[in-house]
């Protein structure tokens, strides 16, 4: 990795290493050696959820066999059957977040700076509790990045049912 992130110093191109090895935040850059945990962290982080995701997709057509047969039958299909498998068994169960602000959630008040961890795997339950979620102040937030593109904040009200 070394001889690649010096090589991409010299002659910078359109990968995300380069992109990595040209950041700055406030004005400096990364170190070679925090580059190279940073990518490596990206490649493990990568393969191996989407490792984990297939895994659970197999196993969950092969628990289904006339799941698997419709699959087989309409290749269009594939995509359904990853994106099902990812609600019902995602290979990350929880994601943690920061509250911003001060909130109250059913009947708890969660303050700024505390850590509240998300059920990935309970999701589609979420949207029976919130039949008026939608984006705070009206506002939709703005994708970012260029390798993963997501919003930074994601500001929604809802009142729990």
């Amino acid at each position: 990795m070394l001889p690649l992130i010096a090589e991409r110093k010299d002659n910078p191109g359109e990968d995300l290493i380069s992109k990595i090895v040209h950041a700055e935040i406030d004005g400096e850059r990364l170190s070679d050696i925090e580059i190279k945990s940073f990518v490596s962290f990206l490649l493990v982080a990568g393969s191996e959820t989407t490792d984990l995701q297939m895994a659970n997709m197999w196993l969950r057509l092969l628990e289904h066999p006339e799941q698997l047969a419709a699959v087989r039958q309409d290749r269009s299909l594939i995509p359904a059957a990853f994106a099902e498998t990812l609600r019902h068994t995602p290979a990350v169960l929880m994601i943690m977040r920061q509250a911003s602000e001060d909130t109250d959630f059913h009947n708890k008040t969660v303050r700024a700076g505390e850590t509240v961890t998300l059920l990935l795997a309970a999701a589609n339950q979420l949207l029976d509790s919130m039949d008026d979620i939608a984006f705070a102040d009206g506002i939709t937030p703005k994708q970012e990045g260029n390798f993963v593109r997501a919003p930074r904040s994601f500001p929604v009200t809802f009142r729990p049912t």
